[in-house]
């Protein structure tokens, strides 16, 4: 039985919310226009004001197997870097975090049917630096999405 990554659930979970957030756009009626990157060194070179990137966090299996399948909790990652400008760096920080639930939550609906059966969970806490961590002039935050699904002997 061959293992292919395009029917992986995990991974099109992945796909599915960089595409999503690839549409945060002002033609698309948001408040920002970030520049999605693959990792944070990327978004920390880039000289957009808002720049945004994903990551697989913790995926837990119940121990019990339901007909060789298990019920996965898969966490998500959303990470956002927002440089200020000439206007107020909360206020930006906020349009951006606000322009990612937004972007996810209406298309959460569509996880079951592109991702195999997943489905949100639902956000997890958000934690946020504004000078603390985070170099002057500059905010950064953390955004975990949680989806659930049942995963098979190919996964």
């Amino acid at each position: 039985m061959p293992n292919k990554i395009a029917t992986n659930t995990r991974n099109m979970l992945y796909l599915k919310l960089v595409a999503l957030l690839k549409t945060i756009t002002h033609a698309n009626g948001y408040n920002t226009q970030p520049r999605i990157c693959d990792d944070q060194e990327e978004a920390d070179s880039a000289q957009e004001q808002h720049t945004v990137w994903v990551k697989v966090a913790d995926e837990a299996m119940d121990d019990s197997t339901l007909g060789g399948h298990w019920h996965c909790v898969c966490d998500f990652v959303v990470f956002g870097l927002v440089r200020q400008d000439e206007s107020d760096l909360t206020t930006d920080t906020n349009a951006l975090l606000q322009d990612i639930r937004t972007v996810i939550t209406a298309y959460r609906a569509s996880f079951p049917t592109t991702c195999n059966g997943a489905s949100m969970a639902g956000f997890d806490t958000c934690e946020t630096d504004q000078g603390a961590l985070a170099s002057a002039g500059k905010s950064f935050f953390v955004q975990p999405v949680a989806f659930e699904y049942v995963a098979g002997p190919t996964w």
